[in-house]
């Protein structure tokens, strides 16, 4: 039992690492019950193993994540646990936003918020990777039955892997003085075609970022990056060809985030091996193909592209017993 204990506690080390360097607040209760409202659960409580909060870009108010934390080996992960974790978190969630024992525990009773549900999937011996978006793909969409009224998140070992990885980057910068201290820095969130966002940058990066393809860092002109003003995008691609980073180069133009005095740092965990080289070849292309103009140049020479390496969590239960 104490081993099985141990474990588990190391999910919520690994997710507590991760997420206060993404800007979220973790609420002071965890490891609670608290009783269920909506009778068609047909259940006397819901868990709260953590709970997290950030500010919506996307609305007025606060997003709260009711938080199950797993944390499994590699045999132990199936499409039955997953399936079986899924359907508790969104009956979870459902009830949390009805829920006045929840909401008095875990809310700021003065601003607006609504409650969704995350699944955190540690994988301890860190064995399984490849096959989890399969696996997750088999999970059967009409057990969960999932309001509009919010919604639920799974990050599992590929995604923890890539943000623990981040997470250690960002602190790993801001030690070595290339990045200025948190308060300098905020995430870059884009207007969507279909949602306007309240601010373009919120010290929080919102769920729906962290599982997007990169995430945008951007932060002040302070005597840490020579008093100029610049972004570090990390790429969750793998960068494996020229036509790839051409679409990224766009990106980082349409949403005018590229200006000649801005620096751009493209940071990407899972580069292909010849990354670097497609990405010199890419802004050549891209410059050729759009614009022939100097300032334009001197634009694209703002931005650099690094292959960094893969962080892997490690613990040792030993260790963890012993705290």
């Amino acid at each position: 039992m104490a081993e099985t204990a141990t474990i588990a506690r190391m999910a919520d080390l690994v997710s507590q690492e991760i997420f206060s360097a993404f800007g979220w607040q973790r609420r002071p209760h965890k490891d609670q019950n608290w009783k269920c409202v909506v009778k068609a659960h047909k259940k006397t409580t819901h868990p709260s193993d953590v709970v997290f909060s950030y500010d919506s870009p996307l609305e007025s108010g606060k997003v709260y994540l009711n938080t199950d934390l797993k944390s499994y080996a590699e045999k132990t992960i199936t499409k039955d646990k997953l399936e079986e974790a899924l359907t508790s978190l969104s009956m979870s969630a459902e009830c949390a936003n009805q829920s006045q024992e929840w909401q008095e525990r875990y809310a700021d009773p003065d601003s607006n918020f609504r409650v969704n549900g995350l699944l955190f999937i540690y994988n301890h011996d860190g064995e399984f990777h490849r096959n989890f978006p399969k696996l997750l793909s088999m999970v059967k969409q009409s057990l969960l039955k999932v309001k509009s009224a919010y919604r639920l998140y799974v990050f599992g070992p590929p995604e923890i892997t890539y943000l623990y990885t981040v997470a250690n980057d960002i602190l790993k910068k801001r030690g070595k003085k290339e990045l200025p201290e948190a308060e300098h820095c905020k995430f870059y969130h884009p207007d969507l075609v279909r949602h306007r966002v309240t601010s373009n940058t919120l010290e929080a990066a919102t769920a729906e970022m962290l599982l997007a393809p990169w995430q945008v860092l951007k932060y002040e002109a302070t005597p840490a990056t020579d008093n100029r003003a610049g972004y570090v995008v990390y790429y969750r691609e793998p960068a494996a060809s020229v036509d790839e980073l051409k679409f990224f180069i766009d990106y980082l133009f349409r949403f005018q985030l590229v200006a000649e005095t801005v620096r751009i740092e493209i940071r990407a965990p899972f580069a292909h091996t010849n990354a670097t080289a497609f990405f010199a070849t890419a802004k050549e292309q891209y410059a050729k193909e759009y614009f022939e103009f100097p300032e334009f140049k001197k634009r694209l020479e703002q931005i650099t592209f690094h292959a960094i390496t893969m962080v892997q969590t490690q613990f040792s239960t030993v260790e963890l017993g012993m705290d």
